[in-house]
């Protein structure tokens, strides 16, 4: 469970519990009971008869448990149905008793999802359901179920849109008058999606350790006041019973196991989960011991909350959680250390007890990790203690010892880098180290006792100069060597070359780590030796399977399986052993049919020549050749144990003898199915176990388990598949050759895990060498199917070569499925009854084919359609218009026709509503009416009986046939899909806004405007916003990246230098002509109203009072500096004026 969703898979909860069910009524318990069935046949009957009722009493007789010989039982555990024979078992309340509960107890919390089941007689009137999450002790109704709410249940609601508020509902009880009605309740909504499933609200909803379904009220159908008799019709039946859930592991958990009382039952859903993030219990509802820093708590959906193992530096194993220190510490940590050991104390077992002090040279997760104070006398100085005491001011640390020159530590009891020998004759302490620099760790020298360098990874000698062995590359990695790495079974041995690190590979094996196998090759299962059972000798009848059994999975390998009767041996030949080593011996069954364990079985080995003293087996005894052992109902496989040593070379008889069993599930004579026999590799002469620790691995990763069956009902992991690689190609010494067959594979090439080549339609075996079973004639295509009728043939394998099926007796044809002619009832094929009056009649029906004299009927005894009368005086045609039947009303003494779809009146001669046409012209026709799906034809006048104009269109749609969408919608009118147009009013014509394609839903767009909805300028334009179009960026070829432009403002992405909208001008600040220079504007801050200047002239815009090119000094007619220049006042302007009116008056002398 990581950051996925863990939770266990739902599955039925009543498998496996059928006893934890209880009834409070069942009929037959104390003796046998009369019961009657009223069954209404609510369709009509030919010649229209009228629905009639008819009436059956049995007997219910539950003393006794269902079973073949006792159908009569009716007990609760009856609701549960696994096999198709299930269906005719249900469980039935006593007659007449209204008040009736059903309870399903749990032995754990589980998360309930629905709960199904059908009735075989009427719904009850009224009942509900309930459920308990703390065993009974309380109860929640999920839903009320009534044909009349109000009466039963009158204060609860009929609706709530709140799924934790029970309602009451009709759905399941206002139809009294129909049989076999399903009841389902589920409480989520099917869309019902939520952030954090785990909230306590949604999981309240969901726990359930109990669940009650309560009638209430039986459907009397009005008996209620009649006799006992009468009542006896009336009771209530449940069969078919899913109480669908999962066990309920708070996030914690994907799978749930069995208790140890529980057996291990297929699709059972188990209450123990299997818990992860450290959590336990029967729900994973605590955290384990030694996991409490942090409070329990339900996986959240941002939150995985795994209990967080307590940190005790390794001083002590118990802890429990404060809930005030985890408040204290901000929810951080909770987790006290209890009983610290190792000289430690503190929450966290970080201190150090007195008189001891924290030693540098481990963590503080080392039993070391407080020493006492003391001193080396070889590296001290003088003989005595350490610093008791630290004090950063002054430089000392507690527990530092005064050393000789060359040596360090606390306790002065260590060679500094680079030297070793610690001598306490050594005034100096230590003496100097010579390590090889390539080998040696960088900063490190050699060990301070006996002189070795620190090497690097893998390098080895005193001075570390050169690689241990198994490593490579020494001098050219600078972590030291490479591990040579090569595979324990694709490589003879663990050594490579010492320059390239190739490995030495078995034949067919490559890669430098010999992990791989060469083209068209590939290593093979664990299961490689196999021995079918349909090809050993003495065997028994081979009874052929489907390459796939109604579950999906494959159960059997080869063609099918061997029926072995018992006091009957089967013999394998075994002369193919590949390496000489102890196998396990796996016979491979279907034991279903075996009632008890089936005891006293014999295996015997006989073997050919004598035993080689070198091969590994020469060890192996008489006894080792004869084994007993036991077949267990109901398994797959068994395994003959302990194994035997068998030789390469040599070959094996080995024979199987099946005493006769007393017992048998049918009562006939005992017998069993046999797939085949397996020889897999046993632990002793293993290649795994030249390395123990990887055959530990091999085993605890239950590698071998994957072999048992031929079912691979997991995917083999990584590590398994890399394991089970080495050990076959270890056994085998190398790959092996795909040898694919050319007529039956695809190609050369097969799985390199196990060699399955790929095979044509209906071609199997590893090689794609032979026809499946039921198919014929391998051939570049594949194989054809046999397809022999299965009650017409003896078995469903034809001849391999010319596909002829084994026909019984009275079957004809290559796959013997017809009866003769005149005959009819395959398989049972018995002569046509038709009154003289046809030759012939269907193969399936028995009904007549091609009567004379105007007869019909399935056996020729009536009228023919389109005829009535008497067969004795004359069949009469029909009056009926357009192929219409008739016949004889004797109350009216007319013939009444029975007019074809489309046709209506008294003669047929009229078009039925939604048909048209004039069907009273000669050839004159009705046809229906084309409108597409798109007029309600309960509403009548919704097509013109004449013309077949569809007159009332739906959907949006319009046109004669309802064949487009109407103005304003879009879409495809054919499929009930016209959606209204959405268009942009900006991009959109003014007086088409609301139009659009019918089709395809484009809008009529504004000039340079784009997009279905007319909501995009094109590309190079903007403007949209200005609702006349898009108008065009115009972006300065020179001076602009590119020509678009920000849709918005119109802005082109201008070079360096440029500015503008368009880029055609020089940037913020500076003018001229960008294509020849840029000149900055030095506008004077002062004076000027902006830094930027004319972007042609340069000329600055000033302020009021200020003039010059730059605005940089003060204008005429005022006085002071910049920035505070102030006008001169009105004696200046009054002479301005004076000065202004002589110079007009002197230029108008001039003139």
């Amino acid at each position: 469970c990581g950051e996925s969703v863990c939770e266990p898979s739902y599955g039925n909860l009543l498998i496996g519990r059928e006893k934890n069910l209880t009834a409070s009524s069942t009929c037959g318990t104390k003796g046998q009971e009369k019961y009657c069935v009223v069954s209404h046949l609510d369709k009509d009957k030919p010649n229209n008869q009228k629905a009639r009722t008819f009436k059956n009493c049995f007997i219910c007789d539950s003393r006794q448990p269902y079973s073949v010989d006792n159908k009569k039982s009716h007990l609760i555990e009856n609701v549960l149905q696994t096999k198709e024979l299930d269906k005719n078992k249900w469980w039935q309340s006593k007659y007449g008793e209204h008040s009736v509960y059903v309870q399903f107890d749990l032995e754990a919390e589980f998360h309930f999802l629905y709960l199904h089941f059908q009735c075989k007689t009427l719904l009850p009137a009224a009942m509900l359901v309930e459920r308990s999450n703390n065993f009974g002790r309380t109860w929640r109704v999920d839903r009320y179920f009534s044909e009349d709410c109000e009466r039963d249940f009158p204060r609860v609601p009929t609706y709530s849109s709140d799924f934790r508020v029970p309602y009451c509902t009709n759905e399941f009880s206002e139809s009294p008058n129909k049989l076999n009605r399903e009841v389902l309740l589920t409480i989520l909504p099917p869309d019902f999606k939520d952030p954090n499933p785990y909230r306590e609200e949604i999981l309240d909803i969901l726990r359930m350790t109990n669940i009650r379904i309560n009638f209430t009220r039986l459907h009397m159908l009005g008996d209620q006041y009649l006799s006992l008799d009468a009542k006896r019709n009336y009771y209530y039946t449940i069969y078919n019973m899913v109480v669908r859930g999962r066990c309920s592991c708070y996030g914690h958990s994907n799978k749930c196991i069995p208790l140890p009382w529980q057996k291990n039952i297929t699709d059972a859903v188990y209450g123990q989960c299997e818990c992860t993030h450290h959590t336990t219990g029967y729900n994973c509802e605590r955290c384990e011991d030694f996991y409490q820093d942090l409070p329990w708590r339900p996986r959240s959906s941002d939150n995985l909350n795994e209990c967080k193992r307590c940190e005790c530096h390794n001083h002590s194993n118990k802890c429990h959680f404060d809930p005030a220190i985890f408040i204290l510490s901000h929810n951080k940590s909770g987790g006290v250390c209890d009983d610290c050991q190792h000289n430690t104390m503190g929450q966290n077992c970080e201190i150090c007890k007195a008189n001891y002090y924290r030693n540098p040279r481990v963590s503080i997760n080392h039993p070391d990790a407080c020493i006492h104070c003391d001193c080396d006398p070889r590296g001290s100085e003088v003989l005595g203690g350490c610093e008791s005491t630290g004090d950063a001011e002054l430089g000392i640390e507690a527990g530092r010892c005064n050393c000789k020159k060359f040596v360090t530590g606390h306790r002065c009891d260590t060679c500094l880098p680079g030297y070793w020998n610690l001598d306490e004759r050594n005034p100096h302490g230590c003496e100097p180290c010579a390590c090889n620099a390539y080998g040696t760790v960088a900063g490190h020298q050699c060990e301070y006792q006996a002189g070795e360098c620190r090497c690097k990874r893998f390098v080895t000698g005193r001075t570390c100069d050169s690689c241990l062995p198994g490593y490579w590359n020494f001098g050219r990695d600078e972590e030291g060597c490479t591990a040579c790495n090569c595979d324990i079974g694709g490589a003879y041995d663990s050594q490579c070359n010492a320059r390239t690190g190739q490995c030495r590979c078995r034949p067919n094996i490559i890669g430098q780590h010999c992990n791989h196998v060469a083209r068209d090759h590939y290593y093979a299962f664990l299961d490689w030796l196999l021995y079918e059972a349909e090809e050993a000798s003495e065997r028994g009848v081979i009874i052929y399977k489907d390459r796939l059994s109604g579950g999906g999975y494959v159960t059997w390998t080869g063609v099918g399986y061997t029926k072995v009767m018992g006091g009957s041996s089967l013999t394998f030949v075994v002369d193919n052993i590949p390496h000489s080593m102890e196998y396990d011996f796996l016979l491979r069954h279907d034991s279903k049919q075996v009632l008890h364990p089936w005891e006293g079985l014999k295996m015997t080995i006989e073997r050919s020549g004598r035993a080689n003293e070198r091969s590994g087996c020469a060890n192996t005894t008489p006894q080792d050749y004869n084994k007993v052992f036991t077949i267990q109902p109901d398994t797959t496989h068994s395994f003959v144990r302990p194994g035997t040593c068998l030789e390469k070379g040599v070959r094996y008889t080995i024979t199987f003898k099946f005493p006769a069993q007393r017992y048998a599930l049918d009562g006939k004579e005992s017998h069993i199915f046999i797939d085949s026999l397996v020889l897999l590799p046993g632990s002793t002469g293993h290649p795994l176990n030249q390395k123990p620790e990887v055959y530990e691995q091999f085993k605890r990763q239950r590698c071998m388990e994957t072999y048992y069956s031929p079912v691979r009902q997991f995917r083999e992991s990584d590590i398994c598949r890399r394991l089970v690689f080495s050990s076959s190609v270890a056994i085998h010494d190398g790959a092996k050759s795909c040898d694919c067959d050319l007529h039956g594979s695809f190609s050369p090439s097969c799985e390199v895990a196990g060699g399955q080549c790929k095979c044509k339609p209906n071609v199997i075996g590893r090689r794609c060498d032979k026809c499946a079973p039921g198919f014929y004639g391998l051939t570049y295509t594949g194989c054809m199917a046999c397809d022999c009728h299965s009650h017409g043939s003896m078995s469903p394998v034809c001849d391999q070569r010319t596909g002829q099926c084994p026909c019984n007796t009275n079957s004809f044809g290559l796959k013997c499925s017809s009866c003769q002619r005149g005959f009819w009832g395959f398989p049972n094929c018995r002569k046509c009854s038709c009154n003289g009056r046809a030759d012939e009649c269907d193969q399936v029906t028995g009904k007549c084919i091609g009567c004379r004299s105007n007869s019909g009927g399935p056996y020729c005894d009536g009228c023919a359609d389109g005829y009535y009368g008497d067969l004795k005086t004359g069949c009469q045609r029909c009056p009926c218009e357009h192929g219409g039947s008739c016949r004889w009303d004797p109350r009216s003494n007319q013939v009444v026709c029975d007019c074809p779809t489309g046709y209506t009146g008294p003669r047929c001669d009229r078009c039925a509503e939604n048909f048209y046409g004039d069907p009273t012209y000669p050839d004159g026709t009705c046809q229906m009416c084309k409108c597409n799906n798109n007029i309600d034809p309960a509403v009548p006048g919704s097509c013109d009986s004449h013309t077949g104009q569809c007159t009332k269109c739906l959907y949006n749609t319009e046109g004669g046939s309802c064949e487009r969408c109407k103005a304003g919608y879009y879409g495809d009118a054919l499929s009930q899909n016209c959606k209204a147009c959405v268009c942009n009013v900006l991009g959109t014509h003014a007086h088409l806004r609301n139009d659009c394609d019918r089709v395809t839903g484009q809008c009529h767009c504004l000039s340079n405007v784009f997009g279905r909805s007319c909501d995009q300028c094109g590309e190079n334009f903007w403007k949209l916003a200005d609702g006349r179009g898009c108008e065009p960026c115009n972006c300065d070829p020179y001076g602009s990246l590119s020509q678009k432009c920000n849709d918005i403002d119109g802005q082109c992405q201008c070079r360096r230098d440029f500015g503008g909208r368009q880029c055609n001008q020089c940037a913020e600040n500076f003018w001229g002509d960008p294509r020849s220079s840029c000149k900055e504007c030095m506008c004077d801050v002062g004076g000027s109203v902006s830094q930027q200047c004319d972007r042609h002239t340069g000329a600055c815009t000033c302020n009021p009072g200020v003039t010059g090119h730059l605005c940089d000094r003060c204008a005429r007619g005022t006085t002071g500096s910049l920035p505070h220049c102030k006008p001169c006042g009105p004696c200046y302007d009054g002479w301005l004026k004076l000065i202004g009116d002589i110079t007009s008056s002197s230029l108008n002398s001039l003139k």
